[in-house]
């Protein structure tokens, strides 16, 4: 029953010290900000997101608006609670 949300997911790091600097500049710029862990064949990365938004037009003004800044492409993701 809950809505569906979209994140955009900046990068995947194996350093996590990586993301929490990316972390950092996105949250220091205004952005709402978050890592998660990511399990991967190599080991664990460290995901850096941006986001929910619950309107997919909108999180796409916002990828755009993200690879200009950061250039950083990004990439769509469903938010995970």
């Amino acid at each position: 029953g809950l809505p569906e949300g979209w994140s955009v997911r900046l990068g995947s790091f194996s350093d996590s010290d990586n993301a929490n600097n990316l972390l950092r500049r996105l949250k220091e710029a205004g952005y709402r900000a978050y890592i998660r862990v990511i399990p991967s064949d190599r080991g664990d990365l460290t995901g850096v997101f941006v986001g929910p938004w619950v309107d997919r037009l909108r999180v796409n003004e916002y990828q755009q608006e993200l690879q200009s800044q950061f250039q950083l492409a990004g990439i769509v993701v469903p938010y995970e609670i």
